[in-house]
């Protein structure tokens, strides 16, 4: 039995002691359990990861709402006293409760209460649904070091802000490099209507889910390109407008994750190059930082002219046609919606934020991000991970 089976088999201390086993196995000696000291017991934290994120685990045999309610209460205001009292958890930057259900998702009443401690500091629920894909080795490292946490989530605190402003009127969209698939997931979790510029600007969804602006690259620039980049030994991904399918060559390996929203086209010859359809993204990984500069350089002096270059993160190499932006996202909407630029604010962390940031009234730049080190004046005084967006907006609007 493998040991997601086994964890939804068990409970109490056993379910936290396979807990901690699924930690080992996927991050090493980078997660530790506490050890229980004397009658203070574990202090309110069963274990740490990096020496800053805390977790505390419930899985009881007899699940009800008012006990999960107690329990999360009791746990995390105990935390917060004795990091308070200055003794232990200084370090500790967020709270995170593994939480063992009969169902599914988290009740209103334990919605408001984690919105409430996340009010002073950072807390989320991770339930078995999250267990299992960690299991299945998605790695959840955001592709979007904004509005998401490192471990590609959108806190609670986050979602709130965000309902807040759109109760005062105030409309919101999110503008990714990432496919309309992976950047729904994300807006159903916000659980709002709102808009989406995806793949950097190839892409713009209204606030009802469809499309309305596309920007695509014709066929025989694809196939000019994924040719140029085969004959450099270059590996890729390849995004049509359906969100769903994408072109890799043959013998890339691909995230068990990633393949259940999205469907692989293998380019295994040259006839197969031929029959590529127009696309509105390409992606490049690569892991060597000296690397990717080199690829980015080497197809400009073969590209500039078709295609919008722009490293998008560490490891990323982002290719759409040329004009194609998330600014231009931004600026179609605001027609869209006859909003003036300058009333517009907008968060960003990387290089294909950089148009973006420079069109609107209001950029700001995410706190120990590239843009960061840019020339913007206003920054966050939070990280991605710490909730940084929701809490310059909820500065900036007195939410």
């Amino acid at each position: 039995m493998s040991i997601i089976g086994e964890l939804k088999n068990s409970y109490g201390n056993h379910f936290q002691d396979l807990f901690t086993k699924l930690m080992k196995q996927k991050y090493g000696n980078r997660y530790q359990a506490t050890a229980t000291n004397g009658k203070t017991g574990d202090l309110k934290v069963d274990g740490v990861l990096d020496f800053k994120i805390a977790y505390a685990v419930y899985a009881p045999e007899v699940f009800t709402e008012d006990k999960l309610l107690k329990k999360l209460d009791s746990d995390f205001n105990g935390f917060m006293e004795i990091r308070k009292n200055g003794k232990y958890w200084q370090q500790i930057t967020n709270y995170v409760f593994i939480i063992k259900n009969t169902r599914e998702g988290i009740t209103p009443k334990i919605f408001d209460l984690i919105t409430n401690f996340n009010q002073n500091f950072s807390v989320k629920i991770l339930t078995m649904s999250d267990l299992e894909q960690l299991y299945n080795g998605y790695l959840p490292f955001s592709e979007d070091g904004t509005l998401l946490n490192d471990d590609s989530e959108v806190s609670l605190e986050t979602i709130q802000a965000i309902k807040q402003l759109k109760e005062k009127g105030i409309e919101f969209a999110i503008a990714t490099g990432r496919s309309f698939n992976s950047a729904n997931k994300i807006r159903k979790k916000i659980g709002l209507e709102i808009y989406l510029i995806c793949n950097n600007g190839a892409n713009i969804y209204n606030k009802n889910g469809e499309l309305i602006k596309n920007n695509v690259m014709p066929a025989d620039l694809i196939r000019k390109v994924v040719r140029f980049l085969t004959e450099n030994k270059i590996g890729y991904f390849g995004f049509d407008g359906s969100g769903a399918n994408f072109y890799v060559p043959y013998g890339t390996e691909i995230d068990d994750e990633f393949l259940k929203e999205h469907t692989p086209h293998y380019i295994k010859s040259s006839e197969d190059i031929d029959k590529l359809p127009a696309l509105e993204k390409i992606l490049i990984i690569e892991e060597d930082s000296e690397r990717i500069y080199e690829i980015k350089d080497l197809i400009h002096d073969n590209f500039d002219d078709e295609l919008e270059i722009v490293i998008s993160a560490d490891d990323c190499l982002d290719l759409n046609i040329k004009g194609c932006s998330k600014r231009g996202g931004v600026e179609y909407i605001s027609q869209e919606l006859e909003i003036n630029p300058k009333e517009i604010m907008a968060f960003g962390d990387s290089g294909n934020d950089y148009k973006m940031l420079k069109y609107v009234g209001h950029p700001v730049a995410m706190k120990d991000s590239f843009m960061s080190k840019r020339d913007f004046e206003n920054k966050t005084d939070f990280t991605n991970d710490e909730s940084g967006v929701a809490k310059y907006l909820q500065q900036y609007f007195n939410l």
